[in-house]
């Protein structure tokens, strides 16, 4: 869908001083369905109109598919832009902070 399916093996840099490892773990895929759902519902669309690739079907056999428009990119940016702010929000309230360790040394 996004590129949020890589965070699961990336370290995200939010940190929670009082959560263990399987609770931000829990905690991250709660805010990733929940920024997901807030994400798709500001768009008014569906996950299924991302999930799937859209790509336009090859209207002359032996050439190039045309693949998504300018504007499909951009809905997908912003769709991006929406998720990660939601995301951060849920992040937030949920007490942790954005940040390697070594950043606040």
């Amino acid at each position: 869908m996004l590129a949020l399916t890589l965070i699961g093996c990336a370290d995200t840099g939010w940190r929670h001083a009082q959560r263990n490892a399987s609770e931000q773990s829990a905690d991250r895929k709660a805010c990733e369905h929940d920024a997901e759902a807030d994400a798709l519902a500001t768009k008014n669309t569906t996950r299924g109109a991302y999930s799937a690739d859209n790509s336009r079907s090859n209207p002359m056999p032996g050439r190039d598919a045309r693949g998504p428009t300018p504007l499909e990119f951009h809905d997908k940016a912003e769709l991006s832009v929406s998720y990660d702010k939601s995301f951060a929000r849920c992040m937030r309230a949920k007490g942790y902070v954005q940040g390697h360790p070594a950043d606040r040394s």
